[in-house]
């Protein structure tokens, strides 16, 4: 068991992990791993999602993809309307190849609910798909 601390929002958080948080739940629409990051000084908890999303995009002239915003629809709650989000903000961008697949990872900030957040698009280049990874 770990005893994990962060600093989030002028709050002290604390999680107590056990194992991957499953629940009875499939594993692409659960939480199954805290991420914690450091950013500008301070630590942001994000909840890995693996989320497909719609997303609205402009290519440069390299063929890369800039995403300008998305709609997200949560798979728990199917009778509220979705979520359209504005990229304010690319923090960083790369690309990485798991298992043979490659995808372009984003780090981003918005406005969400009058709160800054930090959270990670990846961008699949052999489907063109979109997913909301980390939020």
């Amino acid at each position: 068991m770990w005893l994990l601390t962060c600093l989030l929002g002028g709050h002290l958080v604390s999680h107590l992990l056990h194992r991957p948080l499953l629940r009875g739940k499939r594993e692409n629409d659960l939480i199954f791993l805290l991420d914690f990051h450091l950013l500008a000084g301070r630590r942001i908890v994000m909840k890995v999602w693996m989320h497909p999303i719609e997303v609205i995009a402009f290519f440069d002239s390299q063929g890369l993809p800039r995403p300008l915003r998305y709609r997200w629809q949560a798979k728990d709650q199917p009778h509220h309307e979705p979520v359209i989000v504005k990229v304010d903000r690319i923090l960083q961008q790369h690309e990485e190849k798991l298992a043979g697949n490659r995808m372009l990872v984003y780090r981003c900030q918005s406005v969400m609910h009058d709160l800054e957040r930090v959270y990670e698009l990846k961008y699949e280049l052999s489907t063109c798909k979109w997913f909301l990874f980390k939020m």
